[in-house]
């Protein structure tokens, strides 16, 4: 399954985040633990993160299954009913050693890492674009945006502003496909024991 890294303390590398806390509400179901081909769409990411260099890679979210995927987990802070994707961002951030980390939501279940190198290579904070979109939770963050990243969440700010001004790097449209219909996702399955 997945690799887990029990240590975000070298300050040298990018890390790598899988944003797996989302609500799910279009899937009916949380896509996280959504498996394709018989992996979890978040661990799916995870390795293709890991595959492009990323060092250390993790989860982030609030529910208890994403611990028994077999990678580290940030907790995603639930704040009362409301969720913000910046709270799990800012705690990744906070939780880290290295200077820069790389953020990519569970559901590109296209992404390679071919595109994550460029981002990677770009080594400052950038956001991905595609076909003229921004978007705006593939990005590359400093760790000093931490607290940023929590008063955007706190004050119900969009990610995209929270973006805002951000180089934009562009990758390829077909690997920037979210999955968020049942009808998005080839082969699906239940994730869980048999």
């Amino acid at each position: 399954m997945g690799r887990s890294f029990v240590s975000l303390t070298n300050p040298r590398t990018i890390a790598g985040f899988v944003l797996a806390g989302g609500a799910s509400t279009r899937m009916g179901q949380d896509k996280a633990l959504l498996a394709i081909q018989g992996v979890p769409m978040a661990s799916r990411v995870a390795s293709v993160l890991v595959t492009a260099g990323c060092d250390p890679v993790a989860l982030v979210g609030r529910q208890p299954e994403l611990h028994g995927l077999g990678w580290t987990v940030i907790p995603d802070p639930d704040v009362a009913s409301t969720h913000h994707p910046l709270l799990g961002i800012g705690a990744a951030l906070h939780a880290m050693a290295c200077e820069m980390a790389l953020f990519v939501p569970c559901d590109l279940i296209s992404i390679r890492p071919d595109a994550i190198k460029t981002m990677l290579v770009h080594n400052a904070p950038c956001v991905a674009s595609s076909a003229g979109r921004i978007h705006p939770l593939v990005a590359l963050l400093p760790k000093t945006w931490a607290k940023r990243a929590l008063e955007f969440a706190a004050a119900q700010a969009s990610v995209h502003s929270f973006v805002e001004g951000l180089p934009n790097i562009a990758l390829p449209e077909s690997q920037m496909q979210n999955a968020n219909h049942p009808e998005d996702l080839p082969g699906l399955s239940a994730f869980g024991p048999s």
